[in-house]
């Protein structure tokens, strides 16, 4: 008479093979590995996502400066994709403005247009700069004369 016990459906009963011991083990990484893979391919997608950059405006003459406006275009597209403008009472513009400009890193132009009030009436100057914002957090400073 056959003892069930040692029936040779019983698969607990025998040895594992390397690779069916392979196979169950890999079935538990399975799901890492594709996690940390996936992170490996978001990578660069996320060093290019879009953040805040600092900006400072430096003014050297605030006392006569009534109002400060920034044009920002991306690279060489003439189209402006934002525009700020600060207003102030005479002699009441702070010696630093600051913004932020939330774009992808890249090259920008920022044009900067500086209002006075002087004796001979309101002046208008206008400064353009060139700025690379990268994987750096450093606040960019614009001088305005």
């Amino acid at each position: 008479m056959k003892d069930a016990s040692l029936s040779p459906a019983d698969d607990s009963a025998r040895p594992k093979g390397l690779w069916q011991v392979i196979r169950e083990r890999g079935r538990r990484w399975t799901a890492a590995i594709l996690v940390v893979g996936l992170l490996l391919c978001l990578l660069p997608v996320l060093r290019v996502w879009p953040r805040d950059w600092a900006v400072e405006l430096r003014l050297t003459d605030p006392a006569s400066v009534t109002s400060v406006s920034i044009t920002w275009t991306a690279g060489s597209d003439p189209t402006p994709m934002r525009h700020s403008v600060w207003s102030f009472a005479p002699g009441k513009a702070p010696r630093r403005v600051a913004t932020a400009l939330h774009a992808n890193p890249g090259a920008y132009r920022a044009v900067v247009t500086v209002e006075r009030e002087t004796d001979e009436g309101r002046v208008q100057t206008e400064i353009a700069k060139e700025i690379t914002f990268g994987d750096d957090s450093v606040t960019s400073v614009i001088e305005v004369q």
